[in-house]
């Protein structure tokens, strides 16, 4: 007869369980991604990492200040909920622009993300010719 291993935790001192970073490092995010950028983002993620780092890297690379803002039809479209935790100071820059430009944080992350799928060849922008050969 095979016996059970039973589960091992960890007990700590302090009221909240320890993290990588601290909290204040970073700021977490309920993101509506557009079903198609969603289901390219966890593709990715499946075989180069975190979400969280994938999303941090696309809003690092994207000049958030004058991207064309990619065209969402809230209401028509499918939309998938993902949570990322990204640096406050990048959620600073990101709060900026979406108050300078007059829209939701949430459009300008959909934008980032599009347009840098869309550098790395996994998506298509109508009327753009992928810069990737």
């Amino acid at each position: 007869m095979e016996s059970k291993r039973k589960p091992v935790f960890e007990l700590t001192e302090g009221k909240t369980p320890r993290r990588a970073k601290s909290r204040s490092e970073l700021h977490r995010f309920l993101v509506r991604a557009l079903a198609p950028v969603n289901e390219t983002m966890r593709q990715k993620a499946m075989y180069r990492g975190d979400l969280s780092d994938m999303v941090a890297q696309a809003l690092e690379n994207v000049d958030l200040a004058s991207v064309p803002l990619v065209a969402i039809k809230w209401g028509q479209e499918e939309f998938r909920g993902m949570t990322i935790q990204i640096p406050v100071k990048l959620r600073d820059r990101l709060v900026a622009a979406s108050k300078r430009r007059g829209v939701s944080i949430n459009t300008l992350i959909n934008t980032a993300l599009v347009h840098w799928l869309a550098e790395q060849g996994d998506v298509t922008i109508k009327g753009k010719t992928s810069s990737k050969s």
